[in-house]
């Protein structure tokens, strides 16, 4: 008598073995989630800084992080500078916040009502008062970061140095991640803040951010104009012009008063807080309409 037997496909075995079928980790980019941090830095601190620049919207753009060691990194930013050596919590990095002397006595004057004109006689040591006024930057950009690495509610210490090596924040041969962020202003000189930190304790922030490995990458990469995404309406501002008034000129003004406006050559356009592109006003169909010339 020959025994039975159910037939089952031996394949069926191994569509629920996950074991078998997981999908293999990726590596860790740590040049794809620098950058991911130093833009997301560059999205949150014009809402931080503000509130300190008194005027027109903050923009704030990131450049692409450098990796040197830390003697090679002292010798770039040779030019009079005051550093800041900031202390986030017993798990976060230290970090140094530098800015050049004409940037912190600029900012120092606007931050007590005045233009922020730039000196053509910089000294190599800022007073006090520019110290402790650039002080208030640090303190913001201190918070965005302790934000953005899972430190938020730690009081951060902040301590200066005219010299970079004076620090002790990193030692001579150690590799060390640098980035530069421009900040701008309608009517104001763009500035720059230069942002340093150990690159190994930096990759242990940006590994915890990822979850300590990064996702499985997808079987196939959608574009913007693909479903589901191409239907999301995003929110796009042109500013034709912009205006400053005395506050006793604001107060007395009337109905029916005429005010001139000089419309802008280039108009940026932006998504939030970032330029997205750039165009002349014209017209088109008798609507007012911006002919895009360049595209960031």
């Amino acid at each position: 008598m020959k025994a039975q037997h159910d037939f089952v496909a031996e394949g069926r075995a191994a569509q629920h073995c996950a074991e078998l079928l997981g999908r293999a980790q990726a590596p860790f980019d740590m040049a794809a989630a620098s950058a991911e941090f130093a833009a997301e830095l560059a999205l949150s601190l014009p809402e931080r800084l503000q509130a300190l620049l008194a005027g027109p919207r903050v923009m704030v753009s990131d450049w692409p992080a450098e990796g040197m060691a830390a003697g090679e990194l002292a010798s770039t930013w040779s030019t009079p500078s005051i550093h800041f050596s900031v202390a986030l919590g017993r798990n976060a990095p230290r970090f140094v916040i530098s800015f050049d002397n004409a940037a912190a006595l600029s900012l120092t004057d606007r931050l007590f009502g005045g233009r922020g004109g730039r000196q053509d006689d910089v000294p190599r040591a800022l007073p006090n008062s520019a110290v402790l006024s650039v002080e208030r930057l640090v303190c913001a950009v201190a918070e965005t970061l302790a934000r953005l690495c899972g430190q938020e509610g730690e009081a951060p210490l902040i301590a200066s140095q005219a010299a970079f090596r004076r620090l002790g924040v990193f030692r001579r041969n150690e590799r060390c991640l640098s980035w530069s962020f421009t900040v701008e202003q309608q009517a104001q000189d763009p500035w720059s803040l230069r942002l340093a930190v150990p690159e190994a304790a930096m990759r242990a922030v940006l590994e915890s951010r990822a979850g300590g490995s990064a996702a499985p990458a997808p079987a196939t990469m959608r574009g913007p104009d693909a479903e589901p995404f191409g239907a999301i309406p995003l929110p796009l501002t042109a500013v034709l012009a912009e205006l400053r008034l005395p506050l006793a000129q604001l107060a007395a003004l009337q109905p029916g008063q005429c005010i001139p406006l000089s419309i802008r050559r280039e108009v940026p356009l932006a998504i939030g807080q970032r330029i997205i592109a750039a165009g002349t006003v014209g017209t088109l169909d008798e609507r007012v309409a911006l002919r895009l010339t360049q595209i960031n």
